[in-house]
């Protein structure tokens, strides 16, 4: 199926989320559908129910922290994922990282470096 048709089919579900995210999803999210619609779900929430952090999460906080700064260097790591969707397993972070809105991988990492502190506290 095209992206195209994916993602048609997948705003005739009722996806929610900005265009560009849905988009994204029908291109780069080869699921079934209910994945798909559950992932625009999750990118198009200001909040997310966080997973247990995983081991390099500090890492990742990091990165964001520069990114944010506009000083990244190099690909982001694979538990960007989790900052920004709450999930271990999911798209590649690259891609998120593009299409999310600033504000609100802004809003996630702060989110995220909140459970990762109550985790490491616990």
């Amino acid at each position: 199926m095209s992206p195209q048709v994916s993602a048609r089919e997948l705003r005739d579900r009722g996806a929610p989320g900005p265009p560009q995210v849905v988009s994204w999803v029908a291109s780069h999210y080869r699921r079934p559908l209910h994945q798909r619609l559950s992932l625009c779900e999750r990118l198009s929430r200001a909040e997310v129910e966080y997973e247990a952090p995983p081991e390099q999460a500090e890492w990742a906080l990091r990165w964001l922290d520069s990114w944010s700064a506009g000083t990244a260097v190099g690909k982001p790591p694979r538990e960007v994922r989790w900052v920004l969707t709450g999930r271990v397993h999911g798209p590649e972070p690259t891609g998120l990282v593009t299409v999310l809105p600033r504000a609100l991988v802004l809003a996630r990492t702060r989110a995220a470096r909140q459970v990762f502190s109550r985790s490491r506290a616990a």
